[in-house]
């Protein structure tokens, strides 16, 4: 094996995989190395007794195919389908659904005899139409303040912020009181007003046609092999070495996150970047992986269950595809956000306690995996929230060390979950192409 790339890629996440995708279309060899035995990091999944078990993402993208991983798909032609969610939302309560309209596209179902206008007054429907106009269809800049303070200016409806809240805390795993309101309208505004699609065959499709797509543009793989450090020269980075052998190239880019990649530059390790570390605030979660007879929600849409205590959101991901399910079957994937000095144990009794309320036919039986987003393995290491959302987050180009980037969910840039990795690889483009490496 040659010593010698264009571009070295540590970790073959969907921000590794973007970003070796992207050099593979200008024409670079990259070398992508990653340390498990699998790609695709917390994008992808596994298959457990015919279903496809999510490592990370609800295999769907919060943009659906109009935001920034959508344009990427589009920019490479890959060979990935998108399945829209129709409607985006729909809101259960008193084991009843409505209808909850948040693009231009959903609000045919405003009228509808189960629109959400059923459960809301008609101040209170006002007041959300509102807060959807102003976010969505105006041009208005949104100040930097909870979403909790935007929209008390316009509602003091406990229901409606519930249902904020609902949304907020399933799109990007974070409450109301914390997240952004600044850097979520950004978000929905640059993924053009979408929501939720679900990637057919899952997660995996893409990582592997990504993989596909590098490999067959001159790209290289490197798998089970772990990074121990990144060589920097004159404050610039020139190659890694790792636990099988040294490498080097005109760019190295890093997607093992801040935190790994503080350590892999041991010495050179730039000072703002520890301080920065030391001041993250990660997200935590928790995911269930149902499965039942017969499908537990009938709609290709997100599930938001408002009178569930912990769960915020779930996803019937075989109404989108039933190859995600094993034959005859059914699956449903639910997600829970974590407060940061919640007992992990107690959480998921809490989590259960939902699930039995919300589905009262569900049983231990029904649920085949709990995957926990925590401590070292959190659902994202620099939670979307005020203070480290937007430009707030990781600068893509390492500052003080040339040729150095950081491609992953904590760069800087605007979108939902894993919208922000898109536009961070849209990012790296645009600065590959101005710097004419």
């Amino acid at each position: 094996m040659e010593n010698n790339y264009d571009a070295i890629v540590i970790g073959s996440g969907l921000g590794g995989l973007f970003s070796g995708a992207i050099l593979a279309k200008k024409g670079y060899r990259p070398l992508i190395i990653e340390k498990l035995s699998f790609f695709g990091g917390k994008f992808t999944s596994f298959n457990y007794y015919g279903y496809e078990i999510p490592t990370g993402a609800f295999h769907a993208l919060p943009g659906g195919q109009y935001g920034n991983v959508g344009r990427l798909i589009r920019y490479l032609n890959l060979r990935v389908e998108i399945i829209e969610a129709t409607p985006a939302f729909i809101v259960s309560t008193k084991n009843n659904n409505y209808f909850m309209p948040f693009t231009l596209k959903d609000f045919k179902y405003l009228l509808s005899k189960n629109s959400i206008i059923r459960i809301l007054s008609i101040k209170e429907m006002l007041q959300l139409l509102r807060i959807i106009y102003i976010v969505l269809y105006s041009n208005s800049n949104i100040p930097d303040v909870s979403i909790k303070d935007f929209a008390k200016k316009y509602t003091n409806s406990n229901k409606t912020l519930n249902l904020l809240n609902k949304i907020i805390s399933f799109t990007i795993s974070t409450d109301i009181e914390d997240a952004s309101a600044n850097d979520f309208v950004i978000s929905l505004r640059k993924q053009n007003k979408n929501f939720e699609g679900v990637i057919k065959g899952g997660c995996k499709a893409l990582i592997t046609e990504l993989v596909r797509y590098i490999e067959k543009n001159g790209g290289t793989f490197l798998n089970n092999t772990e990074v121990n450090e990144i060589i920097v020269k004159d404050q610039k980075a020139i190659g890694v070495v790792t636990d099988k052998n040294t490498f080097f190239g005109d760019l190295i880019i890093s997607n093992a996150g801040p935190k790994n990649t503080a350590i892999i530059l041991r010495n050179n390790c730039p000072k703002w970047l520890i301080e920065k570390i030391n001041k993250s605030i990660p997200a935590f979660g928790i995911t269930y992986s149902i499965i039942s007879d017969k499908p537990l929600l009938d709609h290709k849409s997100v599930y938001i269950p408002l009178d569930a205590e912990k769960i915020t959101g779930c996803l019937q991901i075989s109404n989108f595809d039933k190859n995600l399910s094993r034959k005859n079957k059914h699956f449903l994937l639910a997600y829970q956000l974590v407060n940061i000095n919640e007992n992990i144990d107690d959480a998921i009794k809490l989590g259960k306690n939902d699930l039995f309320k919300v589905f009262p036919k569900l049983s231990e039986g029904n649920i085949l995996n709990i995957s926990t987003y925590k401590n070292e393995w959190p659902t994202t290491f620099t939670q979307q929230r005020l203070g480290q959302a937007g430009c707030q987050r990781y600068p893509i180009q390492v500052k003080g060390i040339k040729n150095l980037y950081m491609i992953s969910h904590d760069s800087e840039g605007y979108g939902l979950a894993a919208e922000i990795i898109g536009d961070a690889a849209l990012k790296l483009n645009e600065m590959i192409e101005a710097n004419n490496y």
